[in-house]
Order: C-alpha cells, then sequence, then structure tokens
C-alpha cells in the first residue's frame, strides 16, 4: 500500500513489471535528490481530500476514487507549480507566493496520504521524495527561482506518469 492502499487493490491486477518500473522511477528520484528520511504518519482517504480541498480544488472530488484522487492531486500540484513559474516570470511575486504556498500543501496531502506503516521501502520513498520537494519549493519561493521550479515539477510528472500506469492495470 502506498497511497491509500491503493497498490494493494490492485496488486492482483498489476504485472510484477508494472510495480518494478513504478519502484525504478520512485527510486531514481530519490537517488538524484539524496535526501534524507523523515517520516510522518499515515493519513487515510477522508484526509487526503480535506487536504486537496484546503487549495480550493473542486472537481468531483467527493466522488473520486483514492487512486484517482491522488492523480487529481498531482494534476493540481502541476497546474500550481506552472502558473508558480508563470507569476515568476511575470514578477508577479504575490501571485508566485500564493501559488507555491498551495504546491506546497497539495504536496504536504500526498505525503499524508501514503500508508508508511504497510507501504514498505516504496512509501518512504515517495516521503522522502515529497519532502525533497516541498523543502525546494520553499526555496524556489525564497529565490524566485523558476528552475528549482522546473525540477520539481519534473519530479511530480515522472511520479504522476507511473501511478497512471498502475490505474490502468
Amino acid at each position: 500500500a502506498v497511497h491509500c492502499s491503493v497498490v494493494q487493490k490492485f496488486s492482483a491486477k498489476v504485472s510484477p513489471a508494472l510495480v518494478d518500473s513504478f519502484n525504478t522511477v520512485i527510486n531514481n528520484a530519490i537517488n538524484a535528490v539524496k535526501t534524507k528520511r523523515v517520516l510522518r504518519g499515515t493519513m487515510n482517504r477522508a484526509a487526503a481530500l480535506k487536504s486537496y480541498n484546503n487549495v480550493q480544488i473542486d472537481a468531483g472530488v467527493e466522488s473520486a476514487s483514492a487512486h484517482r484522487l491522488i492523480e487529481m492531486m498531482f494534476e493540481g500540484l502541476l497546474t500550481r507549480l506552472a502558473q508558480a513559474k508563470g507569476a515568476i516570470n511575470q514578477g508577479n511575486m504575490e501571485l508566485k507566493g500564493k501559488k507555491i504556498t498551495d504546491s506546497i500543501s497539495i504536496v504536504l496531502g500526498l505525503r499524508d496520504s501514503l500508508d508508511l506503516a504497510s507501504g514498505g521501502e516504496m512509501a518512504a520513498n515517495l516521503d522522502d521524495l515529497y519532502d525533497y520537494i516541498q523543502r525546494t519549493l520553499w526555496q524556489a519561493n525564497l529565490k524566485n527561482d523558476a528552475d528549482l521550479i522546473n525540477e520539481c515539477g519534473t519530479l511530480i510528472s515522472q511520479i504522476s506518469s507511473a501511478w497512471r500506469k498502475i490505474g490502468k492495470s
């Protein structure tokens, strides 16, 4: 179980190669950023939903499956990262700050939705990666650095792509 025990639910349907591919994406990202592990508690679907709603994203969240909810969080995060980058390019520091704050809130929701108790190494690695992304976004906000936002967007895009593949299995 990684996000809301969805991997467990699909484990019978997901090929071992796809699971290995997802693990490889996560491990490669972890190795790239070489962060230290910071454990956080587990959170269920309702708590992830609350985090998602905190940044005022409403597109059928109430009826979304746990897997779809995580997909929506990835989509919302990528949108806010693009908006923050655009705000930096336009010199709109107020909007940049808001969009990075919203992005960090979504990352916190993703971290809190991890089931660290039963998710094993994959959940721990995702937690490490989300911690790195969160810290990098804080730096991007302080430094007005669009390149740091791009780095976070690339990492999230890779995880999101792997997550979508699991859902299609």
